[in-house]
C-alpha cells in the first residue's frame, strides 16, 4: 500500500532510547509538515511491519549498526530492508568511533548513506536530503538499464520470431507439424527446415543452454543462421554429421560463450530412410502401430561450441508407412521428471504421455503440450519447449 498522506515517512531503528527520544524534539517540531517519524527500539518489530501485507512503506530508514538488544545486528537489518522495500532509502548510523569497517559493510548491505551520531542536525539532515538524492538517481539509472535490457529482448523477440518456420513444409509423403513456447521473451530453443528437392526434408532442433538473456537469443539466432548457409555446398545437401560439424566450427570461432544441443535429421520420403546426428540434443522417438522404436545416439554428441574437435557421425534408421516421428527439446521431457510424471528416464516419460494421446495424429504438439502442462502445472513452462511430429505417408 503507498502512502496516501502527502508527507514522506522516515523510520528510525535504534536501541538507545536517549536517541529515540530526541528524534521528537530534533526533527518533528521543523518537520513534522513534510516528514512523518516513526521510531523502532527493536529491529524485528520494524521488519514485522514491513512484511505485513497492505502496510505503508517508509520513504528512508535510518538503522543503527550497533544495536545490543536485538537478536539483529545493523548490517543484517540494512540487507533485509534492502530486500524487502528496494525502493526506500536507507541510512546507516552509528556513535562507534572505529566505523570504517562498518561503513564499507553496510554500503554493501545496501545503504546508500553512513553517518555518525555525533554529527550537527542541520549537517545530519543535509547528509540524508543527499542520500535521498543518491538513491532516486539510483532507481531512475536501474529504471533506465531495465527498459533498455526490455528494449534489446523485445528487439531480439522479433528477430526470432521472423526467422523461425511459420508455416509447416510441404513435403510428398511427409505431414509435418510443430509447435513451440517460450519461457521468455526471448527463447533458447530454435528449430528450423530446409527441403531437399520434392521429396526430402532437412530438420534442426536444439536448445541454448538457458533462457531469458541476450547472449541465449544471439547463440540461437546464430546457429538458425548457420543451419541455413552452412547445410549444403555448391548446392549440394551435406549430411547431418557435416553439418553439425561445420556450423560447431561457425560457432566456435565467434566470441559466444553459451554451448547448445542441437541435432540435425534428413529424411528422404521417397526411400523412407532417416539419417540424424546430434550434438548432446534428445534423439526422436518412433512411433510405429503397436510399438516404440528408441533410436540411439549417434556418436560424438557433444555439444555445440564446447570444443573445436567435435566430431559428429550419422545414424540411419529405415522409416515405414505410417510411422509417427517426434523430435523435442529437453523443456518437454525435463518438466515431467521436475514434476514427477511417468516412470524412467526422460525419453520414457516423453513416450508415456505421447501414447496415451496416439493414435489421434491431428495438432499433435499442441495436444501433447497441453496435457504436459496439465500434468505438470507450472513446472511446464519454466523452460523453452519446441515439439515436431513428423507422419511419414
Amino acid at each position: 500500500m503507498e502512502n496516501s498522506s502527502k508527507k514522506r515517512i522516515m523510520w528510525f531503528v535504534d536501541d538507545d532510547p536517549e536517541f529515540l527520544r530526541g528524534v521528537k524534539w530534533w526533527f518533528r517540531p521543523e518537520k513534522q509538515d513534510e516528514w512523518e517519524f516513526q521510531c523502532f527500539s527493536k529491529g524485528k518489530d520494524a521488519l514485522q511491519v514491513i512484511e505485513a501485507v497492505g502496510t505503508v512503506r517508509p520513504d528512508v530508514v535510518v538503522v543503527d549498526l550497533n544495536l545490543s538488544e536485538d537478536s539483529f545486528d545493523g548490517i543484517f537489518l540494512i540487507g533485509r530492508f534492502a530486500a524487502l522495500v528496494p525502493a526506500s532509502t536507507l541510512v546507516a548510523l552509528t556513535a562507534d568511533p572505529f566505523y570504517e569497517g562498518s561503513a564499507e559493510d553496510s554500503i554493501k548491505a545496501g545503504a546508500v548513506q553512513f553517518l555518525k551520531k555525533d554529527l550537527e542536525k542541520r549537517e545530519f539532515w543535509s547528509r540524508v536530503e543527499q542520500a535521498i538524492w543518491i538513491k532516486q538517481q539510483v532507481i531512475r539509472a536501474v529504471k533506465a538499464e531495465e527498459a533498455k535490457a526490455r528494449a534489446e529482448r523485445e528487439g531480439a523477440r522479433e528477430v526470432q520470431n521472423a526467422l523461425l518456420p511459420i508455416d509447416t513444409p510441404r513435403i510428398v509423403g511427409l505431414k509435418v507439424q510443430h509447435g513451440f513456447w517460450s519461457a521468455d521473451t526471448v527463447s533458447g530453443d530454435h528449430f528450423g527446415y530446409q527441403a531437399v528437392g520434392e521429396e526430402g526434408l532437412l530438420v534442426a532442433i536444439g536448445d541454448v543452454c538457458g533462457h531469458g538473456n541476450m547472449e541465449v537469443a544471439l547463440v540461437a539466432l546464430t546457429v538458425g543462421g548457420c543451419f541455413r548457409a552452412l547445410g549444403h555446398v555448391g548446392g549440394e545437401i551435406l549430411n547431418p554429421g557435416a553439418i553439425l560439424q561445420n556450423i560447431n566450427r561457425a560457432i566456435i570461432s565467434t566470441s559466444l560463450e553459451r554451448f547448445m544441443t542441437l541435432l540435425v535429421a534428413r529424411i528422404d520420403a521417397s526411400t523412407r530412410w532417416l539419417t540424424y546426428s546430434t550434438a548432446g540434443h534428445p534423439v526422436p522417438i518412433v512411433f510405429r502401430a503397436n510399438e516404440v522404436i528408441k533410436l540411439r545416439d549417434s556418436k560424438g554428441g557433444v555439444p555445440i561450441n564446447v570444443s573445436g574437435e567435435s566430431q559428429y557421425s550419422n545414424s540411419m534408421v529405415q522409416l515405414e508407412r505410417g510411422d509417427f516421428v517426434l523430435f523435442y527439446t529437453d523443456g518437454v521431457s525435463e518438466a515431467l521428471v521436475r514434476a514427477d510424471v511417468g516412470e524412467g528416464d526422460q525419453e520414457e516419460r516423453v513416450i508415456g504421455v505421447a501414447k496415451e494421446l496416439l493414435p489421434d495424429r491431428n495438432d499433435f504438439p499442441n495436444r501433447l503440450m497441453t496435457e504436459i502442462m496439465r500434468l505438470c502445472g507450472p513446472v511446464a513452462e519454466e523452460d523453452d519447449r519446441t515439439i515436431i511430429a513428423m507422419e511419414v505417408e
